[in-house]
Parts: C-alpha cells; sequence; structure tokens
C-alpha cells in the first residue's frame, strides 16, 4: 500500500451505464457516462478496452462527484455491436494509480 495511505483511500465505486450507444464512431455518445460518486474519496479516470482492437478510448481525470458522459471514442469503430471492458484507476494526489477494477459493457455504434 501506498506511504500514507488507508484501506478506505484504496475502495472506490462507481456508476456507469452498461450499454453505450454511437450514432457514428465520430459522433458523441448520448448515453455513455461513468461518475465518481461522493463516497470515494480520490480522483478516477477509466480506459475501455475491446480484445480485437485494443484501448480505444482514455478519459480525462474525474474529480469526486463529477461525471463524464457526452464523449467521442479515440478509435473509428465500425458499425456494429462490441464487448468492451471499463477499467476504472483510483489515483493519488499525484495521479499515480493506486487500484483498479474492471467491468465489461456492450459499445454499440449505429452508422
Amino acid at each position: 500500500m501506498g506511504e500514507g495511505l488507508t484501506p478506505e483511500d484504496m475502495q472506490f465505486e462507481f456508476n456507469l451505464t452498461p450499454n453505450w450507444r454511437f450514432p457514428t464512431a465520430d459522433t458523441p455518445s448520448p448515453n455513455a457516462r461513468v461518475r465518481n460518486v461522493e463516497r470515494n474519496s480520490r480522483t478516477v479516470f477509466f480506459d475501455v478496452y475491446i480484445e480485437e482492437i485494443g484501448i480505444v478510448y482514455v478519459s480525462p481525470y474525474i474529480p469526486l462527484g463529477a461525471e463524464h458522459g457526452h464523449f467521442v471514442l479515440d478509435y473509428d469503430l465500425e458499425p456494429g455491436v462490441y464487448s468492451a471492458t471499463v477499467t476504472h484507476f483510483l489515483v493519488d494526489d499525484d495521479f499515480e494509480i493506486i487500484t483498479d477494477v474492471s467491468v465489461g459493457i456492450t459499445i454499440t455504434v449505429e452508422g
């Protein structure tokens, strides 16, 4: 455990929508969102990984109580449905990663 960190510093939760829809690959999603809930103690960020492609998005840092949404992926996905993994990273005051947790989502690119 990092210097000065308590077990509580290493626990966090997040709120996200599980099925992200993008009208086109270069149009912001109307429903993709991730919230860093107020019960957390630190800043978070996340990346989105699709096994056949790699990382398709890396978020900015999300402060406590803030929500990140209405964004475009960093990768130009073809229309289709993709199984993806969102990995949430909890960072310390120097933005070094403390811990992470991953969840599965579905991404649909409509056209």
